[in-house]
This record gives C-alpha cells, sequence and structure tokens, in this order.
C-alpha cells in the first residue's frame, strides 16, 4: 500500500522540563521532516528502512550536543491496520550517578543566588533606586530595563551594570556591546532562531536601550532566515 493513501502521527517521549532540541523550531521541524520522508515512500517498508537510516542524521540536525550527558535519541515505527500509522520520537537522557550529583550540584549553586538576589540588603537596593532617580540622564524606560534584566538573570553568574555606571563610560560599553553582537552572528555552529533569542533577551534588550546599538535590521534579517529555513 502506497503511504499517499494513510496518514503519519508523530509522537515525542521527552524527560520533563529537559531542553533537549538546539533551537525552539527543531523539534516542529523534525516532525515535519518525517512527515515529509513518510510521504515520499511508496510504501510502508520502504519507509521504515529509510526512516532506520535517517536517525544519525535528524539527531545531528535537531538535538542539541552534551559533552556531560549521553544523549538517546531514537525513532520507532508502529504501522497500523487503519489509516493512521505512528512514528514515536524517543529523547532521553541517561546520565550515570556522577553526572547527576553533577546536576543536583548545579541546581543548588542556582538556589543559593536565587536566595542572594531576593534577599538583597534592602537599604543597599533602596540607595540604588534613589541614586537612579535622581540622575537625570536616567529614564524610566532604562530603570525598568535594568531591573528586567536583573530579575531574568537572577541564576546567572553575570554582573550587569546599573544605568548610571553605563552612562558614565557609554563609549566603552557601545564597543563591548558591538562586539558581542558581533561575535554572535558571525558564530556558525549556533542557528539563526538561537541567534535571534540571544539578541531578544532582557539583557540584550537592555544594553541595545543604553547604548543606543540598534538591533532592528539585525533582528529582521535573522527573522527572515528563520521563516527560510522552515519552508
Amino acid at each position: 500500500m502506497s503511504t499517499e493513501t494513510k496518514a503519519i502521527s508523530v509522537e515525542f517521549v521527552l524527560d520533563k522540563d529537559a531542553k533537549y532540541f538546539n533551537s525552539k523550531n527543531a523539534q516542529k521541524n523534525l516532525k515535519k521532516a518525517i512527515k515529509k520522508l513518510y510521504n515520499s515512500c511508496q510504501d510502508t517498508s520502504e519507509f521504515a528502512d529509510k526512516l532506520a537510516d535517517k536517525v544519525p542524521e535528524f539527531q545531528e540536525l535537531y538535538v542539541k550536543k552534551y559533552n556531560h550527558i549521553d544523549n538517546k535519541f531514537d525513532l520507532r515505527y508502529f504501522e497500523n491496520d487503519d489509516d493512521i500509522d505512528r512514528v514515536v520520537v524517543d529523547c532521553q537522557y541517561e546520565m550515570t550517578k556522577k553526572q547527576e550529583l553533577r546536576m543536583r550540584l548545579k541546581q543548588r549553586i542556582a538556589d543559593k543566588r536565587n536566595d542572594r538576589f531576593f534577599n538583597r540588603d534592602y537599604n543597599e537596593a533602596k540607595r540604588e533606586r534613589v541614586k537612579l532617580r535622581k540622575d537625570p540622564r536616567v529614564t524610566k524606560d532604562m530603570t525598568d530595563a535594568y531591573y528586567s534584566a536583573l530579575l531574568a538573570n537572577k541564576d546567572k553568574d553575570i554582573d550587569i551594570p546599573n544605568p548610571i555606571v553605563i552612562l558614565d563610560d557609554l563609549d566603552d560599553f557601545k564597543l563591548r556591546f558591538a562586539k558581542f553582537v558581533k561575535a554572535v552572528i558571525s558564530n556558525q555552529e549556533v542557528m539563526a532562531q538561537e541567534k535571534l533569542d540571544v539578541l531578544e533577551n532582557s539583557y540584550s534588550l537592555y544594553l541595545e536601550l543604553m547604548t543606543g546599538f540598534s538591533l532592528v535590521s539585525i533582528k529582521a534579517t535573522l527573522i527572515q532566515m528563520v521563516k527560510a529555513s522552515r519552508d
């Protein structure tokens, strides 16, 4: 029987909260690739053979690579007597005991950083707010963007300068931000969607606002690249 007379359902078995795929759209693109392969085959036997051959290629295209975790990536095909066949994409992490302990340690460190952020000295935070409010160069948009970036990165080891610090050395921050953007764009190992995510995160938006280094045209180009990759 030709696959043209049947339909295929693609289902995913994923670890909870695991960031397994290499971009936001990778899971959707993998699903589309499997369906395209299915529709190109003359019969289900041909599809089963080609699907097995495609496992390494699909893993290379859509799955993140980890140095410390061995990924389990498997495509299982189930042919049904009715009109709906199934492919189950099995994505699991296989951790050794040492790796599991390392992950738990990272979580404890992140929890401590959260505690430090939310329990910052009240007077210190109050003094900073007063300084920001009194500086005529600092707008409300700058202050809001600063605290948004601070909150979003509370569990990361990132030193986020407040608006006054940036404005006092604006030329240097412009140069550093421009170099950062260039490094993101020129990274050939990162997909367009990931680059767009980096340039649209709260810290990048904060620095874009503070330095006046516009990312509009760059992000527009990346959006076009993302759309082209979906076609």
